[in-house]
Order: structure tokens, then sequence, then C-alpha cells
């Protein structure tokens, strides 16, 4: 886990919280907790599949992602309960990530 933080582009709302790098996920999930927070502004609707194979219809919406100094645009939705941010290949795509299984560590640079 990481330190990450998700911001409303259009306020000055920005919540801290820890994070997880989901490279299965085409979108980045953020937590139903922050709902109200946010105050995020809706930009459209896509289906996320779960790994169980199910399927729901999601509101998605625009967001700002911090990590590590990089602030990147990207649409997010709401879900799940756990109280993490999950990162998607929507917001891994625009970094380049560097692992290094040995040691356990991971890093992100801008391309």
């Amino acid at each position: 886990m990481f330190d990450i933080k998700i911001a409303n582009p259009f306020s000055s709302v920005v919540i801290a919280k820890r994070g997880k790098v989901d490279t299965g996920a085409d979108l980045t999930r953020v937590p139903e907790t922050l709902t109200q927070r946010l105050t995020l502004i809706p930009s459209g609707e896509t289906p996320i599949r779960y790994g169980n194979e199910a399927v729901e219809i999601k509101r998605t919406y625009l967001a700002v992602i911090m990590i590590n100094g990089f602030s990147l645009d990207a649409e997010v939705y709401f879900g799940g309960r756990r109280d993490y941010i999950l990162i998607g290949r929507n917001v891994l795509n625009q970094l380049i990530m560097h692992c290094h299984g040995k040691n356990q560590l991971f890093w992100f640079e801008d391309p």
C-alpha cells in the first residue's frame, strides 16, 4: 500500500488515503465512504465486471489523483467496502511503474 490523494478538480477538496495498484482494473475505484466528502461531478456510466464475472453499471466521475508528486486527471467510480483506493490502468497508463520484487519495492516515474 502507498499514500495517495484524491481531489475534486472543481473545488479545494483533497482527501489523503492509502492505495493499492490493481493492474486488472480498467478504472480507478474510490471507497463509497468518500462520495459525500468529494462531491465529484458525474461524467458518465460504465459497466464494471467483477472477479466473479458479475457486471454492474456504475456512474463515473472526474477526479484528480495525486501519487508521488504527480497530479493526474482520471475518471473514477465509487464502490467496494474496503477503505483504500484501487488504482486502475486509467491512472497507471499515465506513468511508468518500476517494481523490484526481491526488495518488495515499487515506484512511479512520469514518462
